[in-house]
């Protein structure tokens, strides 16, 4: 059985979180949001390349996609209230709240693919 790596973040075109569009926001804040998101695709990129064996998705939560369009682990959490970004390893939380940098997320994964190998 391939390992699900599931990547759950904040809409970021869905503003700046104080409800301003993207068309409102100030470049400064703007250009903030597009290094982030280039930080976390780099992770992502690595984290695809270390983990051959490992499916890593990524999505957005919306407030624009039906409720029910999410996976029962998902909207779970997402109705607790819980910290974005939300990360599930098989289906289980892994970590919420903050992209962690490569390295911490990489040590993550291993601790939860050891963990999910003498569970089975």
């Amino acid at each position: 059985m391939t390992d699900v790596l599931e990547i759950w973040e904040n809409d970021p075109l869905g503003g700046c979180g104080c409800g301003c569009t993207p068309t409102r926001m100030s470049q400064m804040q703007a250009q903030r949001i597009v290094s982030e998101i280039n930080e976390r695709n780099e992770v992502v990129k690595r984290l695809r390349a270390a983990h051959s064996q490992l499916t890593v998705v990524r999505d957005v939560v919306s407030s624009r996609r039906v409720r029910s369009a999410y996976p029962d682990h998902m909207r779970e959490l997402l109705d607790m209230g819980a910290g974005m970004p939300l990360f599930f390893f098989n289906k289980k939380l892994l970590h919420s709240g903050t992209f962690p940098s490569y390295e911490d997320l990489h040590e993550i994964i291993e601790k939860a693919t050891v963990s999910s190998k003498t569970v089975d």
